[in-house]
């Protein structure tokens, strides 16, 4: 579902020109307030068919460390290197990302969150995820 929005937010401004670029973005953003309210619900979760995720208290600090430091990274580098970008790569530069992110997030988002999750945890890692995850099936 995500990786259709975000082909289509990528991909809109290619084919529908600047003005669409905001009506898209509110949309992108409801569609990412409701899908963090439903997966704070069992029925919601259960409605999306998302995994067990790891426990807050099983959560490796050294990872949320990690994790912090990556997020603040990458928005440093967005914030001074974006005024450095032309405006226009190539045509349809924003088709051809939002394509290759959607792509990369239909065919491997699963795997992509049962790694981060077996990254996130405490311990030894032995017993896979055997009473540490909670949440829908």
């Amino acid at each position: 579902m995500f990786g259709v929005a975000i082909f289509a937010e990528l991909a809109a401004r290619d084919f529908f020109g600047d003005g669409v670029r905001s009506g898209i973005s509110l949309a992108v953003t409801a569609l990412i307030v409701a899908y963090a309210v439903m997966l704070r619900t069992p029925r919601g979760g259960a409605l999306l068919g998302r995994p067990t995720r790891v426990r807050r208290s099983e959560i490796s600090p050294r990872f949320a460390r990690v994790a912090q430091m990556t997020i603040v990274a990458v928005v440093l580098l967005g914030l001074v290197g974006a005024p450095f970008l032309p405006d226009h790569l190539f045509p349809y530069a924003g088709t051809v990302a939002g394509a290759v992110l959607g792509a990369t997030l239909i065919l491997f988002g699963r795997s992509l969150q049962r790694g981060l999750n077996s990254l996130a945890m405490r311990g030894d890692r032995k017993d896979g995820m055997n009473g540490l995850a909670h949440g829908s099936r």
